[in-house]
């Protein structure tokens, strides 16, 4: 039943794909009816159990962001596509709980909710650029010494965290 009225409160735009490797199914949205769907959703009796985002990569300058929506019989993931710039309706007003996870996706990944909490959650303020998208260079990675870089000598040098016994013989 949950599946059913996300897809139809998508409207045109809601569209089933399969499931990730879990299994559970996911619906691709439009982000003007993301807030449609959830609020959809919650009437029915579901509740929010996550919302994240990931960034698509590849030079495509996008974040997918994610609501894991559950009831008791069913689960089901609903996915928006927010090009970078761009904002998505808050759903705060719908999930009380969608407020900490909205402030954490804007925070890590640039994504801004047109409505919800825009104060810093987990990173100092003025924390540029966005720590999980694929364009920020892990600062640490470059001023650190890579682990088992060839040395010289008769050392072998191995793989970075692969241990002696995995390795082939």
């Amino acid at each position: 039943m949950l599946l059913d009225v996300v897809v139809l409160a998508g409207g045109l735009g809601g569209e089933e794909s399969l499931g990730d490797a879990t299994g559970v199914p996911c619906v691709d949205v439009e982000p003007t009816a993301w807030p449609v769907v959830l609020r959809a959703a919650h009437e029915v009796g579901a509740w929010l159990d996550w919302l994240g985002g990931v960034d698509d990569g590849g030079g495509a300058g996008a974040t997918r962001v994610v609501a894991l929506l559950q009831t008791e019989d069913e689960d089901v993931l609903v996915r928006t596509r927010v090009t970078d710039g761009g904002e998505l309706p808050s759903v705060r007003e719908v999930f009380e709980g969608a407020d900490w996870h909205e402030r954490e996706t804007a925070e890590m990944l640039g994504v801004r909710f047109a409505g919800g909490d825009a104060r810093p959650l987990l990173l100092p303020a003025g924390t540029t650029p966005p720590p999980l998208r694929r364009t920020t260079a892990l600062e640490r990675r470059l001023t650190t010494e890579w682990p088992g870089a060839r040395e010289g000598g008769r050392r072998r040098a191995r793989i970075p965290g692969v241990n002696r016994e995995w390795e082939p013989r």
